[in-house]
């Protein structure tokens, strides 16, 4: 049998996009490992702002604290707004950021059960988003929805990693994983995340966020062992 090397070579997958946890754990009600997010940079990536966030599977938006009268510095950064421009700032910056409204923020189905009252609304706006700190490493997607909140049911950042449409009726975009994939920088919407764990007998362990492919760190180079049964 002759064997004939094909004539078309297949593009190598797209490397996996692998975003470090910030290293603390944070929140209100637990011990969290959070990761870093930053919004309003320019095109490269740079001179953004950046908070700490939590991951939310079901959430189809990126969540950012705005200024409160009720939230001082302290207060600022225990719920994970990283200092800016050399200060601590009380919430969003609005360098970069394209006001789009005050909308109803959308809430997975158990919300209402678990915090009764009407859907809380958030002032959206369209912003560039990124993974990581800010910087020109940072894979940055331009033009999202950002909602900004005030009420005190949300502690902390929160990014959503839910696909599909996001957006008032008349002016939908792309969720940020679904234009994550339409962007080329993955191959699909699938990911792989942690939620890590603060009370660990020995250790503690980060959370872990990575967008296609594996974490090759999160396998352990161990062989398999069999057991029979017969």
């Amino acid at each position: 049998m002759h064997l004939q090397k094909r004539a078309d070579v297949r593009p190598l997958p797209h490397p996996p996009i692998v975003v470090n946890a910030s290293g603390t754990f944070d929140g209100n009600d637990g011990k969290w490992s959070t990761f870093v997010i930053n919004v309003n940079s320019d095109d490269s990536g740079n001179d953004g702002q950046n908070f700490k966030a939590l991951i939310s599977t079901s959430s189809s938006v990126t969540l950012v604290p705005a200024k409160n009268e009720w939230c001082d510095m302290d207060c600022a950064e225990r719920r994970g707004v990283q200092p800016y421009d050399g200060k601590q700032p009380l919430g969003v910056e609005s360098q970069n950021w394209q006001m789009s409204g005050i909308y109803n923020i959308p809430l997975p189905y158990w919300y209402s059960a678990v915090v009764p009252g009407d859907a809380p609304n958030g002032t959206w706006g369209l912003s560039n988003v990124g993974l990581g700190p800010t910087s020109a490493d940072s894979p940055v997607l331009a033009e999202r929805y950002v909602v900004q909140y005030t009420i005190d049911d949300f502690f902390m950042a929160s990014f959503g990693l839910a696909v599909g449409e996001v957006g008032p009726d008349s002016a939908t975009r792309a969720t940020f994983l679904s234009s994550l994939e339409d962007s080329g920088l993955v191959a699909s919407s699938s990911y792989g995340y942690t939620a890590g764990a603060y009370y660990r007998e020995s250790f503690f362990e980060f959370s872990s966020l990575y967008f296609i492919s594996y974490d090759e760190v999160a396998i352990y180079q161990l062989s398999p062992t069999f057991t029979s049964f017969i």
